[in-house]
Parts: structure tokens; sequence; C-alpha cells
């Protein structure tokens, strides 16, 4: 992990008096959007954004209070509260006018709650800005919070906690909360129950949510941020008008005042059982607030050298002992009074079995660190970096980028907003030994996930087993004085970063070309190329792929496939770590055609990573790496059967389709496949194959020319030829209806519907997602809000393989699948008769919404040659996917959806799982037809 921070560039605005100047708030050369800020009367701070080539509008509010603020006797009421403020307000009584709107303009909507701060945010089409911004404010001057859904949503909130349970992020946190300080208000249960959420005899829920509403939600506590495609002049009146209306009670928000560990509490050791095969050792250092000095990011630098990965770095070593597979380091739990420098490693068996060992050898490098005299030269060199990443900034989606900022107004002083996170300021020796003298034995707080782990105690809300473990002084001994290592050592300059940041000349001919074209350099072997005249940035993409000619893979040949991508990307991580870190992305990975590598980034220095791919064909493997890899492959698939019910369902169905081996299957074979069979399988890939190979960006013909052929010249392939395109999904026949059960150990039973469209033509495709489109607040609102089936409650579209279906999903602490399965039935009856009555003028706004989507801006250079390589590997060779179903959207009519939704009806699979407190015998089984279907549908396929 390395810090990030900033390029100084002082923009000047335009005068737009009666707003407050903004040439004080430091942008990207990158940005040509317009800020400005003002404050409402009423202490609002708002940040308004003109971008008038926005295709989406966004609003995000944030509220300086969090779970921190619970009472004491109200757990999980702040969370609670952020449920009810989409149920109705007194403007908009419906408790789904808000997010039909935002849902019916192309746009998406949601909150969360943290420990310090509550955030409500939304997009939308940017012709839509008002209406959303109109219903959005409502949250915030005059919610309902009906008695009906009071009572309701306490089991939405509620079904939420039950599908935390066997989450092993959350069993872990619950543990570390049993030992922090009394005192500090983040040791309370913060999700909420109906245990929590109920009556009592002294309160009401309902009376304890109006009182935390009014008591916290006032507008001297809020931050928002709005960004249209509107000028500034326009954008204010619009915020004056929305939300002038919100209370200000001059609230002054509880601040944390103590530490999370009391005094002489550290050094301590909490083991924690997971139910994952996981094994995972952190290390946390308490220190004092960071926060104050974002200028300079000390922790942040350190965080960036503990946490290299290239040569003599602690990871590399550690690696070659066999006893990690990965690492981070990075700064937790910033607070205005601590701060937390943390490492965590990802273990082996060897290094689980070894642990002291793996913290002597941290301890043995922060040696070298405290010793090493390049730290100005390499925090110039990190300054340098984050200088040239602010200054070729690529914007965010609109959603993301406002909720961000409308965290930032409250953290940074309004110059930095946007800036604050590349900031790296002067190299300050001093500030660098302080917050290393932090990093001690002594100041350890030592956090060990295993499954293995023996345990003696069990946390109250989540289950989690732990055991609390006080350190030995011979362990403490050996820590404060490490082994001196030669293999470890700070790291050496950065050979990848960009020293030319120019963009190419634009070629005289051709200059309105916004698709690639093709070049034929061999049989078998073709270049797809454009030189990017949009983004101009000093950056491109070099995709390439080596596609086997086998129809389907045998399930060996997969895992061997697997494996061997496995252990390249394990090998190209120390190659090309410096690579990441200066700005060049190399992403490699498998899947069911073949193999494919993705270089991406600052062009200059690509040829130089390219040069180095050889270890593709001739890269050797030892075999206590290839047992180690082979093992994480094992604990992966198996870890999949601890996943959420839904999720499980939801990858049997993809495989069910794609005829993919259950990861069970998968697992048994895996251990007979040997470092030989890798071997034999990697000649096979690159003896026959076809190579096809995208360029794209800061690039001219001649050079994807050259890059292409030192392609080809280092994968050998020894005959390339022209594979053919394979259907990879199995299309069911009219009239077929499966059932099938899986046994999933979970508490909650589940169920998911899938329809399948009856082919893969667009006038299908863009009927199905239309049909999604009108669906999917309906479906939701329906089975969550009024029929509390649970919290996990979605219906989407769902493409596989440009097969089109829509999938309808619920999992449930409460309802079997058999009720689910009438309340679908229903849903679809009454969806039927609703569908046969929407008007034209209602058709033609979902139409619109959905087109919307589809004409979702491309932001970055990477996102548009994505786009291309999927086209590409599907075989659109026109690359205009999103114009022909936009067309077939516009010429959509009322009977052609009502045909598209009957043919959907007539195909269709349905997994379900029961929780596991159903008794064995009230539990149906598979349809044996249906298993005997499939079967017979595989061998179609694959013949």
């Amino acid at each position: 992990m390395r810090a990030k921070s900033a390029f100084i560039c002082l923009i000047t605005f335009i005068s737009l008096s009666p707003l407050t100047q903004a040439s004080d708030i430091i942008k990207s050369p990158n940005d040509q959007r317009q800020y400005a800020t003002f404050t409402l009367e009423n202490q609002l701070q708002v940040l308004i954004i003109s971008d008038p080539t926005t295709d989406k509008a966004a609003a995000s509010l944030d509220i300086d209070v969090g779970s921190a603020s619970n009472p004491a006797s109200r757990p999980g009421l702040a969370h609670f509260l952020e449920h009810m403020l989409f149920l109705g307000t007194e403007k908009y009584p419906s408790a789904n006018d808000y997010s039909s709107f935002i849902d019916s303009h192309g746009g998406s909507h949601n909150a969360f709650t943290s420990q310090n701060n509550t955030n409500y945010y939304f997009d939308i089409k940017q012709d839509a800005l008002e209406g959303g911004l109109e219903r959005f404010s409502q949250f915030f001057i005059a919610p309902l919070l009906t008695e009906k859904y009071t009572e309701r949503e306490r089991k939405a909130v509620h079904s939420e906690y039950q599908a935390r349970l066997r989450d092993d992020n959350q069993r872990n946190y619950s543990a570390f909360k049993q030992l922090m300080n009394p005192l500090h208000p983040g040791k309370r249960f913060f999700v909420g129950s109906l245990d929590s959420l109920s009556d009592t005899a002294t309160s009401s829920i309902r009376d304890d949510l109006k009182s935390f509403y009014n008591s916290y939600y006032s507008a001297n506590r809020m931050t928002l941020v709005v960004l249209g495609k509107e000028s500034l002049s326009a954008l204010k009146p619009l915020v004056i008008e929305k939300f002038s209306a919100i209370p200000n009670r001059q609230v002054v928000k509880p601040e944390i005042t103590v530490t999370k560990f009391v005094e002489n509490q550290l050094p301590l050791q909490l083991n924690v059982k997971s139910l994952k095969d996981i094994r995972r050792l952190t290390l946390s250092f308490p220190t004092k607030a960071a926060k104050k000095l974002y200028q300079n990011k000390p922790l942040s630098y350190l965080s960036s050298i503990v946490g290299y990965e290239g040569e003599g770095s602690l990871i590399a070593y550690l690696k070659e002992l066999g006893y990690v597979n990965g690492l981070s380091a990075g700064v937790s739990h910033d607070s205005n009074i601590e701060s937390t420098f943390q490492v965590t490693l990802s273990l082996t068996q060897q290094g689980l079995e070894n642990t002291d060992a793996v913290i002597e050898s941290l301890f043995s490098f922060i040696q070298k660190v405290k010793t090493n005299a390049s730290h100005e030269v390499l925090y110039r060199e990190e300054k340098r970096l984050s200088e040239q990443a602010f200054q070729f900034i690529a914007k965010q989606s609109p959603s993301h980028y406002v909720v961000q900022l409308a965290q930032k107004m409250r953290e940074y002083p309004k110059a930095h907003w946007l800036n604050a996170d590349y900031l790296m300021g002067q190299y300050q020796p001093s500030q660098i030994n302080d917050f290393l003298a932090f990093i001690r034995p002594d100041n350890m707080f030592i956090n060990l996930q295993a499954k293995s782990i023996k345990t003696n105690k069990i946390e109250p809300f989540f289950g989690g087993q732990y055991a609390v473990n006080n350190l030995s002084d011979q362990q403490l001994n050996q820590w404060r004085n490490p082994k001196s290592l030669p293999q470890l050592f700070v790291r050496n300059p950065n050979p990848f970063i960009a020293e030319q940041l120019n963009t190419i000349a634009q070629p005289v001919d051709n200059s309105d070309r916004t698709i690639p074209s093709k070049v034929d350099l061999d049989l078998g072997v073709s270049l797809w190329h454009l030189q990017d005249r949009e983004f101009l940035t000093p950056k491109a993409n070099l995709f390439f792929t080596v596609l086997l000619p086998d129809k389907q893979l045998s399930v060996a040949n997969k895992l061997a496939l697997n494996l061997y991508s496995r252990l390249l990307n394990d090998k190209f991580n120390k190659l090309f770590y410096d690579a990441s870190s200066a700005g060049i992305n190399v992403e490699l990975y498998p899947h069911s055609r073949g193999l494919s590598l993705k270089i991406s980034g600052y062009n200059e220095k690509q040829a130089l990573v390219l040069s180095k791919i050889s270890n593709l064909t001739s890269a050797s493997f030892s075999e206590q790496r290839f047992d180690i890899i082979k093992d994480n492959y094992r604990r992966a698939l198996s870890n999949t059967y601890k996943n959420k019910p839904y999720q499980q369902l939801l990858s049997s169905l993809s495989k069910t389709l794609t005829g993919d081996e259950k990861n069970a299957e998968k697992a048994d074979k895996l251990a007979s496949v040997t470092l030989h069979d890798i071997a034999e399988f990697r000649k096979k890939l690159f003896s026959h194959a076809e190579v096809r190979v995208l360029s794209h960006g800061n690039i001219d013909e001649k050079d994807a020319q050259l890059f292409a052929a030192k392609i080809i010249e280092q994968l050998q392939i020894a005959k390339a030829t022209v594979i053919e395109d394979k259907n990879q999904i199995i299309k069911l026949a009219k009239n077929t209806a499966l059932a099938l059960v899986n046994k999933i150990d979970n508490s909650d039973s589940a169920l998911i519907l899938y329809l399948q469209g009856k082919d893969k033509s667009y006038p299908q495709r863009a009927a199905t997602s239309l049909l999604s489109e009108i669906i999917s607040t309906r479906y939701s609102n329906q089975l969550r809000t009024e029929q509390q089936l649970g919290y996990l409650v979605f219906a989407s579209n769902m493409s596989l393989q440009k097969m089109p279906g829509i999938v309808f999903v619920v999992q449930s602490p409460h309802a079997s699948p058999e009720k689910i399965q009438q309340s679908n039935q229903q849903f679809i009856t009454d969806f039927t008769g609703h569908l046969a009555d929407i008007s034209p003028a209602k058709l033609t706004k979902f139409k619109q919404s959905l087109i919307t989507r589809y004409q979702d801006k491309e932001r970055t250079i990477y996102q548009r040659s994505n786009r291309f390589w999927q086209e590409l590997n599907f075989g659109i060779r026109e690359f205009n996917e999103r114009e022909s179903l936009i067309e077939a959207v516009s010429s959509i009519q009322l009977d052609d959806l009502q045909l598209s939704w009957q043919a959907l009806m007539a195909r269709k699979i349905q997994l379900s799982s029961y929780s596991n407190n159903i008794a064995p015998e009230q539990q149906r089984q598979s349809d044996p037809h249906s298993e005997s279907l499939l079967k017979q549908l595989h061998i179609e396929r694959v013949n």
C-alpha cells in the first residue's frame, strides 16, 4: 500500500457573484469542472459542481453523527433511522416515491451509517436533478417515521444483522470490541436487532427515533455536495430552494475523547476462530493522531515503505520462507485523538505455525527503516508520483465523487477538499521518526484469525469465538532484539516512473475514427488499434489474449490453467510492483477459453514492462511455492461454501448455465494436479492458439504493431490459427421449468428464480433489460418493504454470455422457500396484469431511464478500452453494442414487451436452500426430472 499525495495547481475562477469565489479550491489541471461553495442561513455548508459534459447528476448529504452517538439503551438506532428516512416524508408520503423516481430516471440511491457519520446519496439522469433534490431534501425536513414502517423496518434491520452473523470480518471486529476501552463508544453494538429496537416498558422505538432525529439531524452538522450539468449560478438557487428549510438545531456533536485501548493494556493478542479457512495476522500499533499532518503524510509514507513488495521487501523475504501469501500496510482508525499503523499478513500454514518468527521479521525490517539513509529520496519520489496521479486524475462516477467530497468538507480546509489525498508536502524526518517510535513490541496489538484456533470465549452479538492472550517476556525480548536479516532492505528508486508526460501527435488522416481498426499481422494473429483522441492523457492500454481451440476445457485443464495464472501472478507481483506504484498496472487472468494479460497506465515505460513478460512462457516455479498456491486455491474453493446463501445460489446458477463443474468437484481433483501437469499445460497453451491484441490510447499504429510483434515473439506460439467463437451457455427450451435445491449450512433460507430470454438478439436483450427496469423497484417494495421477507431482496437483469435473463433473489431469516415461492408467484401474477396496463407515457419514461443507463459515459480511457475488449471477444467487431441496444429499446412497443415477458415465463430455473433450523423432513428435494434434463442439456451444449 502506498500513500497518495498531490500536484498543486491553483485555478482562477471567473467571478460568479453572489457566489463565494472558489479560486482557493485547488483542482487538477485535468479537471474542467467549476466549483463554488457557500453556507445557507441554516448553517448547512454546500459545495456545488458544474459539469456541462456530465450524463449523470448526483448529490450527497453527510451528517456528522453516526453509530457512536447511539444511546446506550438503543444499540443500532442511528442505523435504523437511516433505513426509515427512505420510507416516506410529509410531502411525499408513499414509501417508494423517492426510490421509484430515482430508478425511473436512470439513477441509483443508497446510504450508509458509520461510527462517526451518516451519508445519503443518489445519482440520476442529468436533466432530472431538480426532481431528485426535491424528494431527497425532504428526508431532512419532514420524514414521516410512520408507525407502520417503524414496525416493519425493524425486521429489515434484524435481517441485515442476521445476514452478518457468519461474516468473519464482522465476527472478528465484534470480538475486538470486547477488549476496547469501556468508555469508548465504538465498543457498542452498532447494527441493531429486534431486541435492541423493540418497545420497552419506558420508551417506544418510534419515540426514540424521533428524539434521535431531532437531537442530531441538524443543518449545522451537515455538508452537501451537488453535481449537475447546470451552471453554478443555476445550481445555487436550486439548492437554496430545496434545502433552506432544514432546521438548524445548533447541535454540538459529542466528541470521542478516549483512546481505543486503556493505558498499559498493550501488548496483547486476540485470537479469533474463523468460519472460512483463512489465516490472517494483523499487527496494530496505536499512534498519536496523524490526521492533522495530511499535508506531509508521514504515517502513509511509512505504510508505502513497509507495504512495498519488490526486491528486499518484507513480503518477498517471507514468501521465500513459505510463510506468507500477501501483505498490506496502512493507516487505520484515523481520528482526532489517535491513529493506528497496521500491517496485515495472509499466512500460509507454515506461517501460522511460526507467527513469532513472522513478527520478528517485521521488527527486523523496522530496524532497517530506522537506519535507512535514503528516506528523503524515496519521499520525493512518492511526492512526484502523487503529483502525476493528481495531474492526470480521471473522473470518478458522479455518485462516488459527491460522497467522498461531502465527507472531506468536514475533514480538511476548503483549499484541499479535492487534493487532500494526493498532498505530500515537505520531507520532515522528525515526523517520520516520531511515528516509527510507536512501532515497537510493547505497543502492539496482535490479531490472529484462523479456522484452527483454540478459544475460550464467545462474543455475545455475532457468536464469534475468541481467546485473549498476554505476551510472554521471551516473545517480547525476541521482538525487541530481532535478528539482523541481510535479505531485507529499504527499496531502491523506482525505474518505472514516467519522465515524458506528453501526448503524441494525432495522425493527419482518419482523425475522426472512434473505434479500433483491425491489422492482420499473421494467420491467427490480429491487432486492433485506436489512437486516443478524447481523453488525451499520456496513458495507453495494451491487452492480449491467447485462445485455445478446445470446445470445452476438461476439469484437469481448467485447474491447470487457474494454477498457472496464479503462479504467474505470484511471480509478477514482485517483478512489477514498482510498475504498479508508478501507474502501470499488469493484470493477468484465466478465462473459459484461455489466458489474457492487460498492461495499462502511463505509456512511456510500458515497453520496459513488455520486455519482461517472457516469464509468461519460460518462468520456473518452485515446488514449495506451487504447493502453497495450490493450497490457496483449494481454500478459495472451499470458502465459497461459507458465502451467503443467495451468493451460493447465484454461483450455482451460473455454473449450471455455463456447464462449469461445482467447486467441490474441482477441489477433489485439485489434489492430484502436479507441477509437471502445469508444465504440460503450458506447452499446450502456447503450441496451438489464436492471439488477439488490442492497443488503445496514447500510442500510434506503428508502435502498436511493434508491441504486438514483440508479444508474439515472446509467446513463441508454435502454430497460430483462427479459433471459432463458441457458445458457452445453455439455452433453455420453451416450457422449461427446473427446480433445484442446494444444501447450505446457514440459518437463513434463500430462493432465486431465473427467467431466461428466448435468444441473444438485440431486441430480446433490450426488452429483457426494460422489463427488469420496470420490475426492480416494484419487487423490492412488495417483498422487502411491504412483506418484510428479508433484507436481501432484489430483482435485476442477469445477462450471461449475452443471453438475457432476469433473476429474483430473496434471502430470509424467517420465511421458508415455499413462502418465498408463493410471494414470487403472486408478484408475477400481479405484474402480468400491471404490464398490460402500462400507459404509453409511462413506458416512454422507463425506456428513457434504460437508455440513460446505456449512455453512461466512460470516464477513463481504461473503461473505454475495456468495453472495446469485451465487444471484441464477443465478436462485436463494429463495436456498436450500446448503440444497437439503444436503437432496440427505442423501437419497443408494449406488445413487444408482453411477448418478451411470456417468453421469459416459459424458461425458468428455481434454486432454493433451506435454513438449517428447518427439520430435514420438512425440506423438499431437487426435482429428479430437473437434474436429468440439466445433464442432457450439458451434453447437447458441449457436443
